[in-house]
């Protein structure tokens, strides 16, 4: 029969095949033939290992490119690659995330710095005593009746004594002004977080505290000190300094509300004295007397 040349025939073909592929890296899978030689093909592999070397492992297309398979296996061994390098990039972003951080640690710095800066414009108290203007169309007292004033509280007085209460002329009221010269507060005044009126009684007549309440003092304005400063409307409610006293008692209260617009402008501050109770009209004088060296106003401002 004609198995045998025919076997060593199929042999030769597939030995010059495998070499083809192995010198020309072509795919074994394009020379390869097919059909009944296909079946004999596989039995003579098993007959003839040392025809394949491992370099016929790595196969080739036609044209020099590895075939779609394995081009899928490189694809999927880049992108694993890829996601290995993507996951360093990650971590180096994370690392650049951790700069960034390190930004915002900068920025705190800036904010620090800021706050460096708030530090260095901190306001500080800054207290100052001041004394009423010794001008007695500015500093004294005034009755209702259309008069400065009579005996101690009379407008030529040398002490300057301050008379507020009733009188026994009529029954007319006397009430007690006050002006401040701000002027001479730093310039710088940012704020002002005290005010202290203080002052000392000198003299009392009849009894103003019992016949006539409490004294109190009120923000005023006024050019000069008459029967229309006696009766113009105060500039806001009235602060109470004291429901009782006896001669040479020292009498104080916080006036922070009446002066502190005045402060800030640096110009005059302007206080009246008066009971609550105008008069108890029976025709005797019930009043106090203030002398001016012992008024003060402390004024407590804030400056950088």
């Amino acid at each position: 029969m004609s198995s045998a040349p025919t076997l060593a025939r199929v042999r030769l073909v597939v030995a010059r095949m495998l070499d083809s592929c192995m010198v020309r890296r072509r795919s074994w899978a394009r020379r390869f033939p097919s059909g009944p030689l296909l079946a004999l093909l596989a039995s003579c592999l098993w007959g003839c290992p040392q025809l394949l070397s491992d370099d016929f492992l790595v196969l080739t297309s036609a044209d020099g490119e590895a075939p779609s398979s394995i081009e899928g296996a490189g694809a999927g061994g880049a992108a694993e690659a890829g996601s290995a390098g993507a996951a360093s990039n990650s971590q180096n972003s994370a690392g650049a995330g951790g700069a960034g951080a390190g930004g915002s640690a900068d920025a705190g710095s800036t904010q620090n710095s800021a706050g460096a800066g708030g530090s260095a414009t901190t306001l500080r108290p800054f207290q100052q005593t001041l004394k009423p203007l010794q001008d007695r169309n500015l500093t004294g007292d005034f009755r209702s009746d259309n008069v400065y004033g009579d005996n101690s509280c009379a407008f030529d007085d040398p002490d300057l004594t301050i008379c507020i209460g009733d009188s026994s002329n009529s029954n007319a009221i006397y009430r007690g002004f006050l002006t401040f010269d701000l002027s001479s507060l730093p310039a710088e005044t940012q704020g002002v977080s005290a005010a202290e009126l203080s002052m000392s009684i000198d003299s009392i007549r009849g009894e103003p505290f019992a016949a006539l309440g409490t004294l109190v003092a009120e923000h005023v304005s006024f050019s000069t000190i008459n029967l229309d400063a006696l009766q113009a409307a105060a500039l806001g409610p009235a602060i109470n300094v004291s429901s009782s006293a006896t001669v040479n008692s020292t009498l104080s209260a916080d006036v922070l509300s009446l002066v502190e617009g005045d402060v800030l402008a640096r110009g005059r501050s302007q206080i009246r004295f008066r009971f609550t109770i105008q008069t108890n009209s029976d025709n005797a004088g019930d009043l106090i007397e203030v002398l001016w060296k012992t008024l003060s106003l402390d004024v407590t401002v804030l400056i950088p």
